[in-house]
């Protein structure tokens, strides 16, 4: 594999996780990007967009958690659930 491919991996690794919604408390005191309400849950890197709980649900985002959010960092806030799945159980779903 040669050294510039290798770097388009990295960059497009890097490209992916910056257009996806993470769940950081990085956004807490942030207003929603969409509908101006207090308290943003999720924060998109590419265009610095922040999202309530309310505009997550309505636009089906799907927001993965960020390691601070994991730490300890998300505080508890009935209107957002997040499911954890074990990924065996998707792969034995597939057929």
């Amino acid at each position: 594999m040669s050294r510039t491919t290798k770097r388009n991996k990295k960059n497009r690794a890097k490209g992916r996780a910056a257009s996806r919604f993470w769940l950081t408390p990085k956004a807490w005191n942030k207003p929603c990007s969409y509908c101006e309400a207090k308290g943003s849950l999720a924060f998109r890197h590419r265009d610095s967009a922040y999202a309530c709980a309310q505009c997550v649900k309505a636009r089906g985002i799907v927001a993965r958690e960020s390691k601070p959010w994991r730490e300890g960092g998300a505080r508890t806030d009935p209107t957002v659930t997040v499911y954890r799945v074990d990924p065996a159980t998707l792969r034995a779903n597939r057929g």
